[in-house]
């Protein structure tokens, strides 16, 4: 099996992602013990038949950066570090697997919720105050902010912006500690809730809006 050269792979993640929604993408790389790590992370990823929130990608280069090391890459299956091999024998065979994982929607429990959550997000909160017949309350411009830089897969966390009745502004940031923490911000005040999953995002913000916020 022949070693595949760096600037054609770079040349197929190209083609591989050319039709594809990314709200953030950024590639960097950094010296490890053997050679060199290119990662690449993805917010807001859509394709005809996904959504995925974030993932990342790591390739392990040579010492001169000409080629890969093993034709294998990791990516982020779920939050906190929880990452996959992938082995493949050529570049054709790459773009399959990665439109296997996408297409079929291969992440953990957290990155899916957190994904499905992004298709729509002020119907999906809205029809919480709907379904439990509560009046009064209106989520508008929900809206995903990813990080900047790539950060390590510890430290990684959501940040949202909505506004609810078009009066009040809230910021939203999640992120996963011992227990899954979403810490809302408004009108200078810090509420913090907890939950051991992130199962119906919608029901835990639509819970802060009606215990938090007024609905006028």
């Amino acid at each position: 099996m022949s070693a595949i050269k760096w600037v054609d792979l770079q040349k197929a993640i190209k083609h591989i992602f050319s039709e594809s929604e990314i709200r953030k993408f950024k590639d960097v790389v950094q010296k490890d013990g053997n050679g060199y790590n290119w990662y690449l992370s993805f917010h807001d990823l859509r394709t005809r038949e996904s959504i995925v929130i974030h993932t990342k990608m790591i390739f392990k280069l040579t010492e001169d950066q000409e080629t890969l090391r093993k034709n294998e890459f990791l990516y982020l299956k779920d939050i906190n570090c929880k990452y996959e091999i992938v082995s493949f024998n050529n570049l054709g065979e790459l773009e399959t697997v990665i439109n296997e994982i996408l297409t079929q929607n291969m992440f953990g429990d957290d990155i899916v919720s957190l994904s499905e959550f992004l298709i729509e997000p002020e119907r999906n909160i809205n029809s919480y105050f709907s379904d439990k017949n509560i009046e009064g309350y209106t989520v508008f411009e929900f809206e995903y902010f990813p990080n900047e830089s790539i950060v390590a897969c510890q430290d990684i966390l959501f940040e949202f912006d909505f506004n609810v009745n078009n009066n009040q502004d809230v910021k939203l940031v999640v992120k996963k500690n011992k227990m899954y923490e979403y810490k809302f911000k408004t009108g200078g005040k810090v509420y913090t809730i907890r939950k051991n999953d992130l199962t119906d995002i919608h029901n835990t913000i639509g819970e802060f809006i009606q215990k938090y916020l007024n609905n006028n």
